[in-house]
C-alpha cells in the first residue's frame, strides 16, 4: 500500500511539473492600412485593444474592466478620454471621412474562407458594393469590437481583415468626402479600404495596454488626429485651395 502511494505521488509530481500552472495569455498584432487614414498597428488581447495610427501619430486605447476609451498623442502629451458608452465617431471630428456605416444597409454572410491560420467570414452589403472579411478564430470582446468598428466606421462589428468598396464611376457626381462640402469622390471602381499586411502573436504584456499618465486632457479627440505641424501644413493646403475651414493648432 505504501509503495502504491509513493508511485501515485511520483506520477502526480511528474504531471504537475510537466504542465504549466496556467497557459500564458496572448496578444495579437495586426499591421493594417486604410485607404484614407493610413497605416495602423493594432494590438488585441482578451480584454483590451490598442490602435496606433502610424500615419498621423495618435493612439486609441481601451481595456477592461472599466473600458475607458483614450485617444492620445505621445509626441505632444495630449489625451481625450470618455466612457465607452459615450465614444462616437464624431469625437474624431473633421479628419474622418463619412462612410456612414456603409449607409446603414444590412450585411449578409456569403461564406467562410481560410487564409493561412485564419478563419474569415466573408460578408457583403445588400447592394453588393461593400465586401468585408472578418476574422472569426481570434478572440475579440464586444467592447473592443465596438471601438474598432467606430474607428474604421465599419458596417458591422468584428475584427476586420479586408474591406473592399466599389465606389462606382466618380464622373456621375459629387459625394461627401472627409473634406466635406460635396467635393468629387477621389476614388473610382473597386478599392481596398482595409488591408492586413501582417499578423503576429506575442505573450501578453500588460504594459502594452497602459493608459498614459500626466497628459493634458482635451474636450474632444478632433485635435488629436493631427499634430501641430500637420495642422499647419494642412491649413496651408486649405489656403492654397481657397477653403475657409482651418484646424486650430
Amino acid at each position: 500500500m505504501l509503495n502504491f502511494i509513493r508511485q501515485f505521488l511520483l506520477l502526480l509530481c511528474t504531471y504537475i511539473f510537466s504542465v504549466p500552472v496556467f497557459a500564458a495569455e496572448s496578444e495579437w498584432c495586426f499591421d493594417q492600412s486604410h485607404i484614407q487614414i493610413g497605416s495602423q498597428k493594432i494590438l488585441i488581447a482578451k480584454d483590451a485593444i490598442k490602435i496606433m495610427n502610424r500615419t498621423a501619430g495618435y493612439t486609441v486605447l481601451t481595456k477592461g474592466p472599466k473600458w475607458i476609451v483614450a485617444v492620445f498623442r505621445d509626441d505632444e502629451r495630449l489625451i481625450y478620454s470618455v466612457p465607452i458608452e459615450s465614444f462616437k465617431r464624431a469625437a474624431f471630428g473633421f479628419a474622418y471621412s463619412d462612410y456612414n456605416y456603409a449607409d446603414g444597409q444590412p450585411f449578409f454572410t456569403k461564406g467562410i474562407e481560410h487564409e493561412k491560420d485564419l478563419v474569415l467570414e466573408k460578408t457583403q452589403g445588400k447592394d453588393k458594393r461593400q465586401t468585408l472579411w472578418l476574422v472569426k478564430n481570434l478572440p475579440i470582446g464586444p467592447q473592443a469590437a465596438k471601438v474598432i468598428r467606430i474607428f474604421y466606421a465599419l458596417p458591422v462589428e468584428g475584427l476586420p481583415y479586408r474591406y473592399t468598396n466599389d465606389y462606382g464611376d466618380r464622373k456621375q457626381g459629387a459625394t461627401k468626402t472627409w473634406l466635406g462640402g460635396g467635393l468629387t469622390n477621389p476614388f473610382e471602381g473597386v478599392n481596398t479600404v482595409i488591408h492586413t499586411s501582417n499578423i503576429r502573436k506575442y505573450n501578453y504584456n500588460a504594459s502594452d495596454f497602459e493608459y498614459p499618465v500626466g497628459y493634458k486632457q482635451l474636450p474632444t479627440a478632433s485635435g488629436l488626429t493631427l499634430s501641430s505641424k500637420q495642422k499647419g501644413q494642412f491649413n496651408n493646403l486649405l489656403e492654397d485651395m481657397d477653403i475657409g475651414v482651418k484646424f486650430k493648432k
